[in-house]
């Protein structure tokens, strides 16, 4: 199964039968620095009938020991996909503004609590507008799906595996350059990088 669906695609599916699709607004910012919180950014403009779920609220537990954004609870992954019109079955893409960062923990935490046909619009809302697509900012009213959340549908590792896996394998950290090089820190107590772990090839620079 193919992880990303393109703009031109989707609004191929969307124009010929919409309601085969359920479509999941993901819109997110790290820090308020980084532009208005993703409520907002959905509430200013959408796909049509896409419903918004909230990274922080919705995609992530309460920060705490389990670290900033550990896994949620099955019952708000459960409520969240039903909201938007989703079964475990269902056809679902999901989408940010772009970068696809909030798109792809959207992705992994769906597969992982049993949705079985999950992609990410390759490019987000800016390549959606790009080739036409059209926005909105009307609401859609709640959707009536069955989604049934269960754990385990991906695989899972802790702060000790990873650990092992930067010594024994190839651990990739995809935050921004800076914060992998520890130069800034925006959100944690402590700048830098699991010891052993490599940058994403695609943030690296050439060098002098």
């Amino acid at each position: 199964m193919r992880a990303l669906v393109s703009a031109p695609d989707l609004l191929e599916e969307l124009t010929g039968n919409p309601s085969a699709v359920v479509v999941v607004d993901v819109q997110w910012n790290l820090t308020a620095a980084a532009g208005p919180p993703g409520r907002q950014l959905y509430a200013a403009a959408h796909l049509p009938g896409a419903h918004h779920v909230d990274l922080d609220a919705e995609l992530a537990g309460p920060p705490g020991r389990g670290g900033r954004h550990p896994l949620p609870q099955a019952h708000a992954v459960e409520a969240a996909a039903r909201r938007c019109g989703a079964g475990n079955d269902s056809r679902i893409v999901v989408y940010d503004q772009g970068q696809s960062y909030a798109a792809a923990r959207a992705w992994w935490v769906l597969r992982h609590f049993g949705a079985s046909d999950v992609h990410v619009l390759d490019g987000g809302l800016g390549a959606w507008r790009s080739v036409g697509g059209p926005v909105t900012s009307e609401l859609p009213d709640p959707g009536a799906g069955t989604f049934v959340a269960r754990a385990g549908g991906m695989p899972v590792v802790d702060a000790a595996g990873a650990e092992r896996v930067a010594k024994e394998g190839v651990l990739l950290d995809v935050r921004a350059p800076e914060r992998f090089r520890g130069e800034t820190e925006p959100i944690d107590p402590v700048a830098g990088r699991i010891p052993g772990g490599g940058e994403c090839p695609s943030h690296r620079h050439p060098r002098p």
